[in-house]
């Protein structure tokens, strides 16, 4: 299934907001783009600042990430390639990252506005081609590889291959009717720009 938001960062309230409760934390990268705390502090969701390490290009701190988890953390949120690092996780390491949310039974948003946006000789990978086991909300947009931010076209892929987000799927189409969403002709638009 795919969500249609108003811009990916209307994607990343929409993904929060569904996963995670009041009174529940999520786990966010540091460092990591500032809007991920703004939403989940608007809604009283604990952030827990799980470290990236700038001698391991900018990778996850596994243990540390796995510290901070306890019976309230609600989701895990990555962001792939990263906004402000630049780095751009191997296929192990993505797959070190599932583990975990894999062991503690805890869903992934992976946040990938920079889909395809590496240096030279480095290749993206898509989190959720590395796992049939954890259900992964996977954030996008035109915004960054199309170079039209202010067109507000993002999405929510759902990711889940056992059920495990079918009340959070129906939360995701509930909350996606709130506001109004991306412009139509734009929604219309989509497949030719993809194609060419």
């Amino acid at each position: 299934d795919v969500i249609m938001a108003s811009g990916c960062s209307g994607a990343v309230e929409m993904a929060i907001s569904v996963l995670c409760n009041e009174g529940q934390n999520i786990l966010l990268p540091r460092p990591g783009f500032c809007l991920y705390n703004t939403v989940a502090g608007s809604r009283n969701i604990e952030t827990r600042l799980y470290n990236l390490l700038s001698e391991s290009n900018w990778e996850v701190d596994i243990e540390h990430m796995e510290s901070l988890i306890d019976n309230k953390t609600a989701a895990v949120l990555i962001n792939n390639p990263s906004n402000p690092c630049g780095s751009n996780f191997t296929k192990s390491h993505l797959r070190a990252i599932l583990g975990v949310c894999e062991k503690y039974k805890i869903p992934l948003i992976s946040d990938e506005i920079y889909a395809d946006m590496v240096f030279s000789g480095q290749v993206f990978t898509p989190t959720a081609t590395l796992t049939s086991t954890v259900p992964i909300l996977t954030l996008g947009g035109l915004a960054k590889q199309w170079l039209i931010p202010g067109w507000r076209i993002g999405w929510i892929l759902i990711n889940d291959r056992h059920g495990a987000f079918a009340q959070v799927r129906q939360g995701l189409f509930a909350l996606s009717t709130l506001i109004n969403g991306p412009c139509a002709p734009i929604q219309a638009a989509i497949p030719k720009i993809f194609n060419n």
